[in-house]
C-alpha cells in the first residue's frame, strides 16, 4: 500500500495512540482545531532517509528532486540588477519588473541563462515531488553507506538497502470496536526495524542522545501498538483472512511462528526482536542501533497503555462523537505539603 493510501485512512495509528495515552482531551481539541502543518527539512530529511533505506536509489530518485543551485550555473542573471546590466549591454530597455526585463531579453538573447526560468522549469518538470537540497542528497547517501557498516544490520542490507524481508507493512484491524492501523517500517522474519532520526546537543554522548530520543518521544508506545498490530495480524492470518499475500510463500509463516515465540519466551534467540536503527541527522550520519527488551516492565507498562488509550478512545467516542470536544471532569484538588518540593516557593 503507498503512503499517501495509507494515511489517508481513518484508523487509528501510532501516533493518535501516542497522543491519546499522553491526553485524550488535548488530541480531539488537535483533531479539531489543527494548526497549519509545516513541512520542515528535518521532516524532509526523515522522509527522505526512510525512502532511500526502505525502498532504494530508484525510488528515491521517483519521490524527490535536487533543487538547482545558483553555483551550478555560472553567468546567470539572478537579481534585476544583473537583468538591467545586460539589458543595456544588448541595448533594450529592462522595464520595471523582473518580468518585463526577462521578456525583453528573450527577444534579442534566446541563450544566456536566467535564473527564475532555471527554477520555474524545474518546478514545472517536479510536480509532485519533494525537494531537497543537494547538500541533503549527499547526507543521506552516506548516512545509509555508514548504516550498513552495522554488524548487526549489514546482513538484510544492499547499496544501503534493506532487501531481506519485506518493507513499509501496513496492518489493518479492529479492537475494542475501534479500528487501527500500523505501518512496519521493515519486517525481518524475526524482528521488527524502525528507522528513527535523531539530532544530539553539540558533541553530546551519541548513544545516550539516542537512548534520549527514545524516551522523550516515547517510541515505546509505538513499538507497544506496533507489536500489538502484528499480533492482530497473526490472528488474522491463522484465520485464513489475509489475502492476495505479496510475500514469499513461508515469510508469514516465520514472522508469526518468531512472534508466538516471542509471548512465550521473550529472550529466546528466535523469537521477535524490536530494533531502532537511529540515524543522527545533524553532523556526521552516524548509526545506532538498538534493541528493545521485550521482557523490560517499559515494554510491558507500554502496552498496557495503548490498550487503555484504545479503550478511553471508545468511551470518549460513546460520550461526544468524533466533532465535538471531549471534556473530562477533573476533581478539585487539595494540596499539601507532601504535593511540592520544599524550594518550589524560594
Amino acid at each position: 500500500m503507498d503512503e499517501t493510501t495509507y494515511h489517508a485512512d481513518e484508523a487509528l495509528g501510532s501516533t493518535s495512540l501516542k497522543e491519546l495515552v499522553l491526553d485524550p482531551v488535548e488530541y480531539q481539541d488537535d483533531k479539531l482545531n489543527p494548526g497549519e502543518e509545516k513541512e520542515s527539512m528535518a521532516l524532509k530529511w526523515g522522509h527522505a532517509i526512510h525512502c532511500r533505506a526502505l525502498e532504494g536509489r530508484l525510488s528515491l530518485a521517483e519521490r524527490f528532486a535536487i533543487a538547482p543551485a545558483i553555483s551550478d550555473y555560472k553567468g546567470a542573471l539572478v537579481t534585476m540588477a544583473d537583468l538591467t546590466r545586460h539589458c543595456k549591454t544588448i541595448g533594450v530597455k529592462p522595464g520595471k519588473t523582473k518580468a518585463e526585463a526577462i521578456a525583453a531579453i528573450r527577444d534579442f538573447d534566446k541563450a544566456v541563462q536566467i535564473w527564475d526560468e532555471i527554477q520555474a522549469k524545474f518546478e514545472a518538470d517536479n510536480v509532485g515531488k519533494e525537494i531537497l537540497p543537494r547538500a541533503a542528497l549527499d547526507q543521506i547517501e552516506k548516512a545509509v553507506r555508514w548504516m550498513q557498516r552495522s554488524k548487526k544490520i549489514a546482513p538484510v542490507m544492499k547499496d544501503g538497502t534493506f532487501v531481506a524481508g519485506a518493507s513499509e507493512v501496513s496492518i489493518f484491524y479492529t479492537e475494542n470496536g475501534v479500528r487501527l492501523k500500523a505501518r512496519i517500517d521493515h519486517l525481518l522474519a524475526h524482528a521488527v526495524v524502525d528507522l528513527k532520526s535523531f539530532r544530539p546537543f553539540y558533541r553530546e554522548n551519541i548513544v545516550e542522545a539516542a537512548k534520549k530520543a527514545v524516551s522523550r518521544m516515547r517510541y515505546d508506545l509505538q513499538a507497544g501498538a506496533y507489536l500489538k498490530a502484528l499480533r492482530a495480524a497473526a490472528a488474522l492470518h491463522a484465520e485464513g483472512r489475509v489475502f492476495n499475500n505479496p510475500y514469499p510463500k513461508d515469510f508469514l509463516d516465520e514472522v508469526f511462528a518468531s512472534l508466538a515465540t516471542a509471548q512465550r519466551s521473550p529472550a529466546a534467540d528466535d523469537a521477535m526482536k524490536w530494533v531502532w536503527v537511529m540515524i543522527k541527522a545533524n553532523g556526521a550520519p552516524q548509526t545506532v542501533v538498538g534493541e528493545f527488551d521485550l521482557t523490560s516492565m517499559i515494554f510491558r507498562q507500554a502496552v498496557v497503555d495503548v490498550e487503555r488509550a484504545i479503550g478511553e478512545y471508545r468511551h470518549f467516542m460513546e460520550a461526544f462523537g468524533p466533532d465535538q470536544e471531549w471534556v473530562r471532569e477533573i476533581p478539585a484538588q487539595l494540596w499539601g505539603d507532601t504535593d511540592f518540593n520544599s524550594w518550589s516557593f524560594l
